[in-house]
């Protein structure tokens, strides 16, 4: 009887490919409620009853698509998970193809790890979202050493980096013992207008910026792994007060400038590469 294994080779992998690469290059791992499961036995003891429950609460899924479903996506409340799982087949993936057996296992051996960048919304625990720390403390060391790219959504200037120290130190030791090889962070239009409020301000005000800035130094000095920053093009009217666009370009330029002597690598703005290894390449005058 004809199997899956009878098809060529080329047929197989692209069947891979579709079931183990995200379309968008981004995989995110959300925890959400586990479906309805069946009625319990009457022989089950109220304290076993208890432990089941606690443990059907959620599960992790790997969305593909989480600059659209983002950790916060309202969807998340409005539809239980097996009906949005049901609906949205392409908006996640599913890793139970490597495991149908040793053929297939090796045949898609690190598809998955090599074509897929880990997405994170921020440092912590948000919304769906399990950020960084969390994520690779789960999956443990031999998984997590897998993993060869990360992308970050940074925050707004907060709390939350008190930990990005710890962050960039952990994907450091994954650089050096494992495969990991690229890490990009990415600033929205609200965060880039936030680090230029701040570089404008005075010392007090901008305490949270420099000490982004302090931790990007320590945390990328002496790494070897490709960094990448994407910053949202300049924005116009940062703050109430009447800076000229000229000011602002700038504004922008020293911000981005000063982030890339620090993380290195390229700077990307508004989609065009500026900045490559400490040398600039790109003219912050065409934003005007």
């Amino acid at each position: 009887m004809p199997s899956f294994l009878d098809l060529p080779r080329e047929i197989r992998d692209e069947i891979y490919t579709y079931c183990l690469v995200s379309p968008s290059g981004l995989i995110a791992p959300y925890l959400l409620p586990r479906s309805p499961a069946l009625k319990l036995s009457r022989r089950q003891s109220k304290t076993s009853k208890q432990k089941q429950k606690q443990k059907q609460k959620q599960q992790l899924h790997l969305i593909t698509c989480p600059e659209i479903f983002t950790p916060h996506d309202a969807i998340f409340q409005a539809l239980p998970s097996h009906v949005f799982l049901a609906r949205f087949k392409s908006a996640y993936l599913s890793l139970s193809l490597p495991s149908t057996c040793r053929q297939i296992y090796n045949e898609t051996a690190g598809l998955f790890w090599k074509k897929n960048a880990f997405y994170f919304d921020g440092f912590c625990e948000s919304g769906r979202g399990l950020g960084v720390a969390r994520t690779l403390k789960g999956m443990g060391q031999t998984a997590s050493r897998l993993i060869e790219y990360v992308t970050i959504r940074m925050p707004r200037l907060g709390a939350e980096y008190a930990v990005l120290r710890k962050v960039l130190n952990t994907l450091s030791s994954r650089a050096r013992l494992g495969n990991f090889k690229r890490l990009e962070l990415v600033w929205g239009e609200e965060e880039v207008r936030e680090l230029m409020r701040s570089a404008a301000a005075g010392a007090e005000e901008s305490q949270f910026y420099w000490e982004m800035i302090e931790d990007l130094r320590e945390g990328f000095e002496g790494e070897r792994f490709k960094r990448v920053v994407r910053l949202a093009a300049c924005p116009v009217g940062i703050s109430d007060d009447d800076f000229s666009v000229e000011e602002e370009v700038e504004l922008y330029e020293m911000v981005s400038g000063c982030l890339h002597s620090f993380v290195g690598g390229k700077m990307i703005c508004g989609g065009v590469l500026q900045w490559e290894n400490n040398v600039m390449v790109g003219d912050m005058k065409r934003w005007m």
